[in-house]
């Protein structure tokens, strides 16, 4: 563990560097971080992100995502959260709305690891079809302040066509508490219709450094991913930042 340390220390701070520097030439799509499954007790808090994703070449727009997201905490295990997404490619517009409920069944203070089920209800923009999906989310703290996140995601589009067929993605977080910050490792990967799978093409893989700390009363989160394959974008940058109300 303390080689991985030692290279971690060494790596993530210049490949966040980098991703720093990129930003005047990036755009956004993934809104997505690494999932959680703790929930802070009385947490009333509300989320803004900005995703960037540039044209993969001169033919191809920019494309800006936006999101507004509130979340409220019910209960120490049950949290329930809004969300409202939109994009900008040509022109300004509503994306989706989804509804979320995370249900706690092992939090951090039982141990090294903590585990969630999440439940999603999203409705798309016009006639695109509704989606449910069911997340499971996992995190371990392991020694030296790291923390590892995975979580898996199985997810059906309903009213509207193809439906009943259930998709798969996954994300992961590997990262480290600083002075005052943390840097990791983010994953994301998209493996389309299960009925499917052994099609390259509906695949999408995403990886790269993020940074996250507070600044003042606002929590932030920073990173930079690069696409894997020939489905995802060649890059992807995103930030967000949080405000808990008290």
């Amino acid at each position: 563990m303390r080689f991985l340390s030692t290279i971690f220390c060494k790596m993530i701070p210049l490949a966040v560097a980098s991703t720093l520097l990129f930003v005047s030439t990036v755009k956004a799509g993934n809104l997505g971080a690494p999932t959680g499954p703790n929930i802070t007790p009385g947490d009333r808090s509300m989320q803004v992100r900005m995703a960037l994703a540039p044209g993969d070449n001169s033919m191809e727009e920019d494309t800006y995502a936006y999101a507004l997201m509130y979340q409220h905490a019910f209960t120490d295990s049950v949290r329930g959260r809004i969300v409202t997404a939109f994009k900008d490619t040509n022109s300004f517009e509503y994306n989706f709305s989804r509804l979320e409920m995370l249900v706690n069944l092992r939090d951090k203070t039982q141990g090294l690891w903590s585990t969630a089920l999440r439940f999603d209800l999203r409705q798309r923009r016009g006639s695109k079809a509704e989606e449910f999906a069911v997340v499971w989310a996992n995190e371990w703290k392991l020694p030296e302040q790291y923390r590892l996140r995975a979580a898996l995601k199985g997810a059906s589009d309903f009213n509207g066509a193809p439906t009943g067929q259930l998709k798969l993605s996954s994300n992961m977080g590997l990262s480290k508490k600083m002075a005052g910050y943390r840097l990791g490792l983010e994953m994301f990967n998209s493996y389309g219709r299960l009925s499917n799978l052994d099609n390259s093409g509906q695949m999408k893989h995403q990886v790269g450094p993020g940074i996250s700390g507070k600044i003042g009363e606002f929590k932030y989160h920073a990173r930079y991913l690069a696409g894997v394959g020939r489905a995802a974008p060649k890059h992807d940058f995103m930030v967000r930042f949080m405000y808990a109300f008290k």
